[in-house]
């Protein structure tokens, strides 16, 4: 087993010594074979700002700067591994006509440098994205569909998240500005420092954002979502059958109608603007 371990490791020494090439192109070396499980060298531009990931692929951004593409994936699905970069965009999806089992959750995985440039990323179809380095950049843009997954850290300027289906957004944020839209069965797990929020949940979509530290935070909830956020200054909204846990330091304005909760904590002076329906405002 050792000695498996010293020749892998060699190989990748190896094979991220090799200089950038054309997208998509093989190097040529299988770096092992783990039980059918292939490991794979490629050559790709780094010349990208978006990445787009789908079709059960995972692209882990790892904290090297330099280097060849490592793709990780069954012998039989390695062929289907589709990457490129395209109009500052890197792809990463599966061919059509991949044979692809129905309890596969994760079909491959690929390792690529980070560039220092990345300000948009996009998943879809049960897709994973982490990026390791911290993210810093003007804008970040966010989106994440269809059981997909993106975590990362940033100290963006503003940042913009949209997620629906049931995809998952974690996220430890320091940013101006947050704009935050959730809907389905979406669920964003949020840590970090944000001055002003606007965050708007629908269907059936959960935020969980007690460590997240807003300073002004303007909260609507529908249908059966649920938010639990903490902020100095909120106005928070609840309608249908949507729950909101609050914490709130300064000043809360609240609106509660149909069978809606909300519930707060703190020494705040809460204003009451609309209590209709069912609904319920109380502190915890």
């Amino acid at each position: 087993m050792k000695r498996f371990i010293a020749t892998l490791t060699l190989a990748l020494i190896c094979a991220v010594a090799f200089a950038q090439g054309e997208d998509n192109t093989k190097t040529g070396i299988v770096l092992a074979n783990e039980h059918k499980i292939v490991i794979e060298a490629r050559r790709s531009s780094m010349n990208f700002k978006e990445i787009e990931v789908s079709r059960a692929i995972r692209v882990i951004v790892e904290e090297r700067t330099s280097g060849n593409i490592i793709v990780r994936a069954p012998q039989s699905i390695m062929p289907y591994v589709s990457l490129k970069v395209e109009d500052g965009t890197f792809y990463a999806t599966l061919l059509p006509n991949t044979p692809v089992s129905r309890n596969a959750n994760l079909l491959a995985e690929v390792y690529i440098p980070y560039n220092g440039q990345i300000n948009d990323i996009t998943t879809s179809s049960a897709a994973r994205v982490v990026v390791k380095p911290l993210i810093e950049c003007i804008e970040l843009d966010l989106e994440a569909t269809s059981s997909s997954t993106i975590e990362l850290s940033t100290t963006a300027k503003e940042v913009s998240i949209d997620a629906s289906g049931a995809s998952t957004i974690w996220a430890n944020l320091t940013t101006q500005e947050l704009d935050l839209e959730l809907s389905g069965a979406a669920t964003a797990t949020l840590s970090g420092e944000v001055r002003a929020a606007d965050i708007e949940l629908a269907g059936a979509a959960s935020l969980k954002a007690e460590t997240l530290n807003i300073t002004t935070l303007d909260l609507e909830c529908v249908g059966a979502s649920e938010a639990r956020a903490k902020a100095s200054t909120c106005t928070a909204k609840a309608t249908a059958a949507s729950t909101i846990e609050i914490e709130c330091s300064q000043m809360l304005n609240v609106s509660a109608i149909g069978a809606s909760t909300i519930i707060y904590s703190g020494d705040c002076q809460v204003n009451t603007i609309a209590n209709k329906g069912a609904s319920t405002i109380r502190k915890r």
